[in-house]
């Protein structure tokens, strides 16, 4: 289900901007993905619709942890953290994950500073998905395409994705980094 509304996210996105969209195809094993033809458009927009799978995808989060908050089920926590966890690793800027759709709308400083928010989340919270953030948008500081107009929002809402999971993460934890969390051990 989490996986369904993430895909929805960037097909609603695809939607309103007027483009012609396929509904998700999920691949056993893989995931899913949403097909759609983006001819023309700006790289803001192909930013705003790869972080809007992570956004509804955080929103799903969200919603299990309010769920294991209100009625104490541990299962919604693991899903609360699961769903985190993927929608976090959706965001390392390799191949064609949403990371790197998100990334081309960066210059090279935005790029380095969510390099350094990511060392600090990993830091923080010793989750190796911050590290492949890190080690992704470093790579991409400074090799590629940094666009000449950079986007002010598309920093800011991969900085505040970043920091949202995170907190989730935090909230329901995995059992490796101790008792914090809505339920202590």
């Amino acid at each position: 289900m989490a996986i369904l509304i993430h895909e929805s996210g960037h097909y609603i996105a695809a939607r309103r901007r007027g483009l012609k969209v396929d509904l998700p195809i999920f691949l056993p094993g893989f995931g899913a993905y949403v097909r759609w033809y983006h001819q023309g458009i700006s790289l803001e927009t192909l930013s705003q619709i790869a972080l809007a799978g992570p956004l509804y995808g955080l929103g799903v989060a969200v919603a299990c942890l309010a769920i294991a908050y209100k009625a104490g089920l541990p299962l919604f926590l693991a899903l609360a953290y699961t769903t985190a966890f993927l929608n976090t690793l959706n965001l390392i800027p390799i191949l064609g994950l949403d990371g790197a759709q998100a990334t081309y709308t960066l210059n090279r400083l935005q790029r380095v500073l969510i390099t350094a928010t990511s060392i600090l989340l990993f830091i923080i919270l010793r989750e190796w998905v911050y590290l492949g953030i890190a080690a992704g948008m470093g790579w991409r500081s400074f090799t590629g395409h940094a666009p000449e107009q950079p986007s002010s929002r598309g920093m800011v809402v991969y900085t505040l994705l970043l920091f949202a999971l995170a907190a989730i993460m935090w909230a329901a934890p995995d059992g490796s980094r101790g008792s914090y969390g809505l339920f202590p051990r």
